[in-house]
């Protein structure tokens, strides 16, 4: 079906050249009017332009490079680029002097530092420095503060611990052996949360005496101020150890009920020996007639994990019998390996 050409209204046959626009086709009589071929370049600017702009160039009897012109527009578009990215940085230098100085108006002899926080009891405000989990920092007054939670995970010695592994003991009855976190919460009036840690195993942030002395003074200073904003003891909740599960107190004064916090527990896998009672993966082999070989060793270790070294070790004979308990349990049963 013939179509009209959008500028002259001449009808364009199957086999007569044309260009064509994103709202129509103009003949190559009225194309070349504004210097535009049948070549490579000037269909990918009639394809980026309206039949309005190619009858603009007709009426004003001005004639375009097509590969001029998409130079031009390259080059304009990389001028965009860096005009955005020196505003993107000229922002990140402004921020960066904000936060350089918001700190410095905490950075004096009365301001108490624990943590990450700041406390200046002379303006009274608080600035929760940036940290690798918050990237932003925030300043808030003492008054915004009505309540906080004081939170340590840790584990006993039959788990694994990562990069921080020391005792801390926040009460005589909250003793554990290895120390994961150690986070205080501060949450305030517009619904938000402030959290600052005071440890972290992804930092390798060491626990020592004075992490533990930084928590209890963090504490009693969260406990003062909560007292002069009249907040009743009896909605505070200032220490929770995931480690024993429970919650506790940190400062006398509160009088809270516990608060139960249980980690998940890590499925045991079934490609590894396990227990026919328990399914744990903890279990000792007690044959031990047997020399273990230390490549079987290895390569148990790696497809199993620890459980599966020791069978690892056992692997030679298919089908014989060994005597094994679990440690979880106490179940003692035969396992083929």
């Amino acid at each position: 079906m013939a179509k009209q050409c959008a500028i002259c209204g001449k009808q364009i046959n199957f086999l007569d050249q044309d260009l064509s626009f994103k709202d129509g086709k103009a003949c190559i009589e009225c194309s070349n009017k504004a210097g535009l071929t049948t070549n490579f370049d000037s269909i990918s600017w009639a394809s980026a332009h309206r039949i309005s702009d190619l009858k603009a160039l007709i009426d004003s009897c001005q004639k375009i490079d097509p590969k001029r012109d998409k130079e031009l527009a390259k080059q304009k578009v990389k001028a965009e680029k860096l005009e955005q990215k020196q505003v993107k940085k000229n922002q990140a230098a402004a921020a960066q002097q904000a936060y350089v100085d918001a700190k410095n108006e905490f950075k004096k002899s009365d301001t108490e530092i624990l943590g990450f926080f700041y406390f200046n009891p002379t303006i009274k405000k608080v600035f929760r420095d940036r940290s690798m989990k918050n990237r932003g920092y925030r300043v808030f007054n003492y008054s915004d503060i009505i309540n906080y939670q004081a939170v340590v995970k840790g584990h006993n010695d039959s788990k694994k611990h990562g990069l921080i592994s020391s005792l801390l003991t926040v009460e005589d009855d909250t003793e554990f052996d290895h120390v994961e976190e150690i986070y205080v919460t501060i949450q305030l009036k517009d619904g938000s949360a402030e959290t600052g840690w005071l440890a972290d195993s992804k930092t390798g942030k060491t626990m020592s005496s004075v992490v533990q002395d930084d928590l209890k003074k963090l504490c009693s200073l969260l406990d003062q101020i909560l007292t002069e904003n009249d907040i009743p003891a009896a909605t505070r909740i200032s220490y929770i150890d995931t480690t024993l599960n429970t919650a506790s107190q940190v400062s006398a004064t509160n009088n809270v009920q516990p608060v139960v916090i249980s980690e998940p527990k890590k499925k045991p896998s079934r490609k590894a020996p396990h227990c026919p009672r328990c399914k744990s993966n903890n279990i000792q082999i007690m044959e031990n007639k047997r020399k273990f070989s230390l490549m079987k060793t290895a390569a148990g270790g790696f497809v199993f994990g620890v459980p599966g070294a020791a069978a690892g070790a056992l692997i030679g004979k298919r089908g014989k019998k060994y005597h094994a308990v679990c440690m979880d349990c106490g179940k003692k049963f035969d396992i083929k390996l």
